[in-house]
């Protein structure tokens, strides 16, 4: 930007430009944190998937077995005496209920992260139609070392739309779960794979992060 260019500026210009980088920062930030809170949950909760998903089967097979027993007064399979089958039926529903709801907390946090970075977006969106587009802004053009603004709002969207069906996938799946089916935890763990386009998009968007500090504000 010139020096004419800066004396064309008014105060509201300089005001709207400094909002937008720091907007801008802000929604890059709260994406890093975003991407390492999920990835994180999808890491440290993914053996616990596995566990419900062995403990559904089992109830499911059990109860299977309970009703065989009520209609031929035997266990096929002989893994437990029919008195205590019951018992062990409903040791297994707590221990897997238990473990449910412990999962299902820590999949609200996830959701309250999305929460952050999309109120984030919003503010840099806006802060994005605050500026005059007319005027030869840093922000609005980039240089050698940081990307057009329009990269970013793009990008920014298709980061946003990505993270919300992701993390709706996860809710739904979760929301379908059903004690004895083990099919619902199967379902569920399939949500558990990030797509490589959206790894890809990512990193893409990601690398520019630590590039906004070239941009002075």
């Amino acid at each position: 930007m010139t020096s004419s260019d800066c004396l064309a500026l008014t105060i509201c210009d300089i005001e709207a430009e400094r909002n937008c980088k720091n907007a801008l920062k802000t929604f890059a930030k709260e994406t890093v944190q975003f991407v390492e809170d999920l990835k994180g949950f999808l890491d440290s909760e993914k053996s616990k998937v596995n566990k419900m998903w062995q403990l559904s089967y089992k109830i499911q097979l059990l109860s299977s077995l309970t009703f065989k027993c009520l209609n031929f007064t035997r266990n096929p399979l002989n893994l437990y005496p029919p008195e205590v089958t019951e018992t062990v039926l409903t040791e297994m529903v707590s221990e897997l209920n238990s473990i449910v709801n412990g999962h299902g907390s820590k999949l609200i946090d996830v959701e309250s992260h999305l929460n952050n970075l999309t109120k984030s977006h919003r503010k840099f969106t806006s802060s994005c139609f605050q500026l005059d587009w007319t005027l030869d802004l840093g922000i609005i053009r980039g240089n050698e070392s940081q990307k057009p603004l329009k990269y970013f709002m793009n990008t920014g969207n298709d980061v946003i739309t990505e993270s919300k069906l992701i993390t709706l996938n996860l809710r739904t799946a979760f929301d379908a779960i059903q004690l004895a089916d083990s099919i619902t935890f199967e379902n569920y763990k399939k949500t558990f794979v990030l797509a490589d386009d959206f790894l890809n998009l990512l990193n893409e968007f990601l690398q520019y992060h630590v590039k906004l500090n070239h941009f002075p504000v």
